[in-house]
């Protein structure tokens, strides 16, 4: 087909009688860039955005209708509002639309098939993301045929796209440093950022090859997420041939260029970045037949993978495009050093990416084997257990907590908790909750927000501040304990910092626990230590608490403990200093009557435990223990395994309940809002 290619995007979410919607005009401008890359669509293409129905109908009809030619090919996209009436006929909706006047405030499905059916181009795409947009094939019959030429020897035809069937909603999602998109045109953009959409690799994404990427993309993530969003339907009317929807641009791996090494080593780049990118399901298949991996985490890998192999394939795209059009006789030694330069930069962050993804599978093959006691199953309940008791509606933990650094990139997106190798044991397993903040931070819009309001310290510090105050508020003097002792650096300036806030925290939760002031003795231990360390270090006295950050742990601790819906927190949230069947007192009991000689090391002596007892209490009262300096024939291996054997015990107090139906505790005093889970709204 020589003929023009011409695209009219339509997106509508701002309504003055209907709900407003986020996606539209997002998914539309993100369409329009792609669209009208003279290397992907190579459309022309015009925009129109929250206009009335007048409007959109006259424009619509004026793009359709002026000086098409027969082998000219169209597009038109339509995202918003869908509404079917008692009839089931499609409207889709525009800034005016009322919804109990359709007829004339919206803009009806078979306007739309009248258009078409008029226009004298024979290829057309109609692509609806709205609800019930399989809807459209109801209603009045569509004639394609009307000024069909003779001797016209094209493609041909109208092919018809839907995000859902007639009787679906369409999912408005979250997606990562680009606000909400619908779910359908989400798949969309990334069949034609990748180019994977061309699924016979011949550098032509048909729209039948659109359509089958995009369903077979949902059908995997309904999988991976095991819940049903949406079907896309497609109509293909007077088929001709092929419609072409977009472009694969050739990759480096298409093109020699001039220093053959060069030429080598990018091509072998490209298949390393291509193989990271599909491997993520094989590795999934073969750890769930071990054991059961939470299925977000898979569907965070492959978001992962995608944002990596689009990034490292457009910088590859620049070292090829040094030499495009360069006549090979000017090109000299400035320029292939360049390009040399930017192979290099992009090698090392390419087996950056890498590393971190064998750093994960690794992570997992130790928890396939059991390391340290299965120390990580310990970590995924007390992250369970901290969300339980801060947030409504919370029954998993984000993923499964793993042994991976945890600032690597593919943990951020993965939503894993992540500690470092020498941290993976029962001492340092409070800073599991250090980690839980930090993702809290990065995924909860309530807290975003408030910490958005803190001021004097750059953003990345007041997430560590936050998250350091939400690990002493929901773990106790254990978190004080292990940051202290075993985390923190006495000669980094932010550690120092960190270091009071956990103070300041520690000692709001003692004062607010009443005039027995349980934390005295933890708080002048892990002071003293410390103290003494920043002495050894620097020379010089622990700095007086900044006035500041203690502003800072005081707002924190004000959202955390306010008495009303609007707390960033649940009351359960906090570590309980005054209760008999969890918390503090339940720690000192135990640690209490440990029998320091010999150490309690058989089920027979190990205290009676009770369901509503938490993970948190035991790693409480195994500090107690390690630092009780009454005693000198304190063993510590005794101490782990006393530990365990709690552990154990309670793991089977919990199930026994659980069999017996009693429910265990309720969490009440407020709204049923699952504040850590993002929702998806339909259209």
């Amino acid at each position: 087909m020589t003929g023009k290619r011409a695209a009219m995007l339509i997106a509508i979410d701002q309504f003055e009688n209907l709900p407003k919607l986020s996606a539209p005009v997002n998914d539309a401008e993100s369409l329009r860039r792609l669209l009208s890359d003279q290397d992907i669509g190579a459309y022309d293409v015009e925009l129109i955005i929250n206009k009335d129905r007048k409007e959109v109908i006259e424009r619509l009809g004026e793009f359709l209708k002026k000086d098409r030619m027969p082998d000219d090919l169209l597009l038109v996209y339509y995202s918003g509002h869908g509404i079917t009436d008692d009839q089931n006929r499609l409207y889709l909706t525009s800034t005016d639309t009322e919804e109990n006047k359709l007829d004339t405030t919206a803009i009806s499905a078979d306007i739309i098939k009248d258009y078409l059916g008029k226009c004298r181009a024979q290829s057309k795409i109609l692509i609806l993301d709205c609800c019930f947009s399989g809807a459209i094939s109801s209603g009045k019959a569509l004639n394609v045929g009307g000024y069909f030429p003779i001797n016209f020897e094209g493609e041909s035809g109208l092919f018809i796209l839907t995000a859902s069937s007639e009787i679906e909603p369409a999912i408005e999602i979250k997606t990562d440093g680009s606000g909400k998109r619908s779910l359908f045109t989400d798949m969309m953009i990334q069949g034609l950022i990748l180019g994977e959409a061309d699924l016979n690799d011949d550098y032509k994404i048909t729209a039948e090859e659109m359509y089958s990427y995009i369903n077979e993309r949902i059908k995997k993530k309904e999988s991976l997420e095991k819940i049903h969003f949406q079907e896309p339907m497609r109509s293909i009317l007077g088929a001709k041939g092929e419609i072409i929807f977009a472009y694969r641009p050739k990759a480096c791996s298409d093109v020699a260029l001039p220093d053959p090494i060069l030429d080598a080593r990018i091509k072998a780049l490209e298949s390393a970045i291509r193989g990271i990118a599909t491997s993520d399901l094989k590795w999934k298949d073969y750890f769930n037949f071990k054991f059961e991996v939470h299925e977000n985490l898979w569907a965070g890998l492959d978001t992962a993978r995608n944002r990596m192999a689009k990034k490292e394939k457009e910088e590859i795209q620049k070292i090829c495009n040094r030499f495009k059009g360069v006549h090979p006789a000017k090109i000299n030694d400035d320029l292939l050093k360049l390009a040399w330069s930017d192979y290099l930069r992009v090698y090392s962050d390419t087996r950056r990416i890498f590393n971190e993804y064998l750093e994960f599978i690794g992570a997992l093959t130790f928890r396939d084997i059991g390391f340290q006691n299965d120390i990580s199953s310990w970590a995924d309940e007390l992250i369970l257990d901290s969300l339980k008791s801060s947030f409504v509606g919370v029954t998993q933990p984000p993923s499964p907590s793993v042994l991976v650094k945890p600032e690597t990139m593919i943990k951020v997106v993965a939503r894993i908790i992540g500690l470092h190798f020498a941290e993976w044991n029962l001492w340092t397993l409070p800073l599991a909750a250090h980690e839980l903040g930090h993702v809290l931070t990065e995924h909860n819009k309530d807290i975003g927000e408030f910490l958005e309001k803190l001021s004097g310290f750059s953003k990345s510090d007041v997430y560590e501040f936050f998250s350091d105050a939400f690990a002493t508020y929901t773990m106790g003097p254990a978190y004080a304990y292990a940051s202290i002792y075993l985390s923190l650096n006495p000669e980094l300036d932010l550690d120092i910092k960190r270091a009071n806030i956990i103070f300041s925290m520690l000692e709001l939760m003692n004062v607010s626990a009443g005039k027995n002031r349980p934390y005295d003795k933890p708080l002048i231990q892990i002071r003293t230590a410390w103290s003494n360390l920043i002495q050894m270090y620097q020379g010089a006295a622990v700095p007086t608490i900044d006035k500041d950050l203690m502003n800072i742990t005081q707002e924190i601790w004000n959202e955390f403990n306010k008495e009303d819906i609007m707390s960033l927190v649940l009351p359960t949230a906090k570590y309980p200093a005054n209760r008999e069947d969890e918390g503090w007192e339940v720690a000192v009991e135990w640690k209490t009557n440990y029998d320091y000689e010999h150490g309690k090391i058989s089920i027979k002596d190990v205290p009676k435990v009770h369901p509503t007892n938490k993970i948190r209490d035991i790693l409480n009262a195994a500090w107690l223990i390690r630092l009780d300096d009454s005693s000198d024939k304190l063993s510590i291996e005794n101490v782990e395994k006393f530990a365990l054997l709690l552990f154990n015990e309670l793991h089977k107090e919990k199930l026994n309940q659980s069999r017996r139906g009693t429910g265990g505790r309720k969490m009440g005093g407020k709204k049923a809002v699952d504040k850590y889970a993002s929702v998806s709204k339909g259209r």
